[in-house]
């Protein structure tokens, strides 16, 4: 595995990082070699991750260095989560640079960093990508989003974010996906609110969760959100 590491093939190598242990000094010799210049983006960017899976802040240079705007999206990406790994301060750091980008390639990995470390100054970056994410994304972005809500603990800025999500979720005119997803972190924001003991809150969301029911005219989602209706 150690010399497949090194095979002049792509696909050998990805191969080989794959299935390789780190835990072996000349394995993981290897491993920082092609997270730092391999020709094939797939390639650095799945060594990039495993340097982050090592939990050792040694690698966070090398990691910061496959964050430049030269660099592949799929490097930018798994250097972001692996930074996020090594150094959630530094990651969410290096993170502003990466917001304007108008590619939707980062959007995932940057909610889910929001998410864990939330801070106010992040809030723009929610509110422009959620009229864009749709499909199987908008599960992860609006899970991120509530996450990030409940994480800040503002009230004023919960309830401002539970009326984006409700726009979402009444607006028959987009994605079912969406929908669901805006819901669903509507629900979720409720349990939250139902752990801290805040009935009126648990009651008012419970509420609007009846209202986008009852409007909804697609069948199976009604159904989902049948689940959403247990106390």
């Amino acid at each position: 595995m150690v010399d497949a590491l090194q095979d002049k093939f792509w696909a050998i190598r990805q191969k080989a990082l794959n299935r390789v242990d780190p835990a072996n000094p000349a394995a993981l010799a290897a491993i920082v070699k092609i997270a730092e210049n391999d020709p094939e983006p797939s390639v650095r960017a799945t060594a990039i991750e495993a340097l982050g899976e090592t939990g050792d802040k040694q690698y966070v240079p090398i990691i910061q260095k496959s964050l430049s705007a030269d660099q592949a999206y799929s490097i930018v990406g798994a250097a972001l989560s692996a930074l996020t790994k090594l150094d959630p301060a530094a990651a969410v750091v290096a993170s502003q640079s990466l917001q304007n980008d108008d590619s939707d390639a980062l959007t995932a990995t940057l909610a889910e960093l929001y998410a864990q470390n939330p801070d106010r100054a992040n809030l723009t970056f929610f509110e422009k990508r959620m009229g864009k994410v749709d499909y199987m994304a908008a599960f992860s972005f609006f899970e991120n989003y509530q996450k990030f809500l409940t994480g800040l603990g503002d009230v004023v800025l919960i309830d401002s974010g539970i009326e984006n999500l409700k726009a979402v979720s009444l607006n028959l005119e987009t994605s079912e996906f969406r929908r669901f997803a805006t819901t669903k972190a509507i629900a979720d924001i409720r349990n939250y609110f139902r752990e801290k003991g805040d009935t009126a809150k648990v009651e008012s969301l419970q509420k609007i969760l009846g209202e986008i029911k009852e409007k909804e005219t697609d069948s199976t989602l009604k159904l989902y959100y049948d689940m959403f209706d247990t106390p």
